[in-house]
């Protein structure tokens, strides 16, 4: 229950940062896309999040299942961008500049992520031990 308890704290720390920094700093994004053409940081990024995702999705085998599902469903996401980032780097970044920072929709997602993290923190905080 301790690892399935790390991996929802981890997470909703994860989603938390990242959206409060794109919420507050919306060049950062274009400076990180501008970064990723870099193949071989693709590569990289692509292992990263296939290892994440993997960790996902084996790592938690007790506890309740709304948690196991919620880890399951980030973990198969991360484990999908992961690898298109490894199978076509082009596709990843091709997806990723179509993404406009400045939208309202773009901003609508962020808000949405930061209160999914803020939910999952305070779940994993004050309800699990």
């Amino acid at each position: 229950m301790d690892l399935l308890n790390s991996f929802i704290r981890v997470w909703a720390f994860l989603l938390v940062i990242n959206a409060s920094v794109f919420l507050l700093d919306r060049d950062y994004y274009k400076r990180l896309i501008h970064e990723f053409k870099n193949p071989a940081l693709l590569h990289l990024l692509g292992i990263v999040l296939i290892f994440i995702g993997m960790l996902s999705f084996f790592g938690p085998d007790a506890g309740p299942m709304k948690w196991r599902i919620i880890l399951i469903v980030f973990g198969w996401f991360s484990f999908a961008i992961g690898t298109t980032c490894i199978i076509s780097p082009e596709t990843a970044v091709k997806k990723a500049q179509k993404i406009n920072p400045n939208s309202i929709w773009f901003t609508i997602a962020m808000i949405i992520t930061l209160i999914a993290g803020i939910y999952l923190l305070g779940i994993a905080f004050i309800t699990i031990p």
